[in-house]
C-alpha cells in the first residue's frame, strides 16, 4: 500500500485506528477467529493517500477472521490478508 495505518483493539466489539488519511471506526461481529468490521466509519479530511485510503477501507470491511499472536494481529477476507504489528 505505501502508506500505514493502525488499528486499535481498545474496546470489546469495536476497533478504531489512523488511516493514511482520517482516524476511523467499527462495530465487529463475531467470536475469535470470526472478526467481522460493520458500520465502518471515519473522519472525511482529503489528502493524497485517500485513493489508498479507500482501498485499506475495503480490504478491512472485507475482514472475517482475525488471528491475534503475541505481538502481531493477523486478518483475513476477501482472498487478502492483512497483517498489524504490535508496537514496542
Amino acid at each position: 500500500m505505501g502508506y500505514a495505518a493502525t488499528l486499535d483493539l481498545d474496546q470489546p466489539g469495536r476497533i478504531s485506528g489512523q488511516g493514511p488519511c482520517n482516524r476511523y471506526f467499527a462495530q465487529v461481529e463475531g467470536n475469535l477467529p470470526e472478526f467481522r468490521p460493520v458500520a465502518l466509519g471515519s473522519t472525511k479530511m482529503a489528502c493524497e493517500a485517500l485513493a489508498a485510503e479507500s482501498g485499506y477501507f475495503a480490504l478491512l470491511a472485507a475482514v472475517e477472521t482475525a488471528e491475534i499472536g503475541s505481538d502481531e494481529l493477523h486478518l483475513r477476507g476477501g482472498g487478502h490478508d492483512l497483517l498489524f504489528q504490535m508496537p514496542t
